[in-house]
């Protein structure tokens, strides 16, 4: 069973047993990222990876893919022990920092994607077969949304051919200390509906604004208390993007409400424009 790490605090104990034993200093431990396995960021380029309680094989294999990876020319990160550490009853594997990056583009993306399909099957490791999906139900079951409502989006949506892949609700805090749901499943966009591995929604619109330079950087400029009229407007999408996205949107509200107001391609279709636009 999948548990879900928000905060990161459930798996220190693991971390900070696993780097006694193997040396590793951990009194600037910083989270990168904390979901069903805690990734955290220590001194000396060294990045450690609390695994969920009961993995350690597939933690070892982890391990073994990386050495054979890099025996192989793909770029990977080195694992920095040949084995995993076991601490407070969860494997814990030591990667080398690769420092901070950004997303790949699809083009660089697509390039490492073909070396590695290139590369024969190493027999020794005795791969499972890899299923990008199997994570999503705990995801979604921890997602605070009620049960009932995340049962039927994701029935619903494997009845016609989708994968749910998101579930949870938003709240946010006025400035009068008030709690108001901001932001809910049941959208397309909120329940991160996918096809044969595509999102139907706006992470293709996120991906092009991140790649190509033209994000605004919210964060910063929410940090820097800059007032939201005073923000920069987003880049217009190029044409070719308004296109395929309008015939994907449509397509997804037609074969979700299995009604065709406006005669969309089918979803195979739309989606594979999507991945035809991306991947120039």
């Amino acid at each position: 069973m999948i548990t879900l790490t928000h905060s990161g605090e459930e798996t220190l104990p693991a971390l900070r047993e696993a780097c006694l034993h193997a040396g590793f200093d951990t009194t600037r431990a910083q989270l990168i990222r904390a979901l069903d396995n805690g990734i955290w960021r220590l001194p000396d380029g060294v990045v450690a990876r609390v695994h969920q309680p009961g993995t350690t094989l597939s933690a070892q294999k982890e391990i073994d893919g990386a050495y054979w990876l890099y025996g192989n020319a793909v770029p990977v990160s080195l694992p920095r022990r040949s084995e995993p550490v076991v601490a407070a009853g969860r494997p814990v594997t030591f990667w080398t920092d690769l420092g901070p990056g950004g997303p790949a583009n699809p083009a660089d993306a697509a390039r490492i994607l073909r070396a590695l399909h290139r590369l024969p099957a190493p027999a020794d490791l005795h791969l499972p077969s890899h299923d990008p999906f199997a994570r999503f139900p705990a995801q979604i079951a921890a997602a605070h949304s009620t049960p009932e409502e995340k049962d039927w989006l994701t029935a619903h949506a494997a009845k016609v051919g989708l994968s749910h892949c998101d579930g949870k609700a938003e709240y946010l805090v006025t400035s009068d200390q008030q709690l108001v749901l901001a932001d809910s499943p049941g959208t397309p966009d909120e329940s991160r509906l996918m096809f044969a591995g595509v999102h139907c929604g706006k992470q293709i619109l996120r991906d092009w604004y991140v790649n190509t330079g033209n994000e605004v950087p919210v964060g910063r400029l929410i940090a820097a208390g800059v007032p939201r009229d005073r923000w920069p407007q987003p880049a217009p999408l190029p044409p070719e993007y308004v296109a395929v996205m309008t015939d994907l949107y449509q397509s997804l509200s037609e074969t979700w409400a299995g009604e065709r107001p406006w005669s969309a391609p089918d979803l195979e279709t739309a989606t594979r424009a999507v991945t035809d636009l991306v991947g120039r």
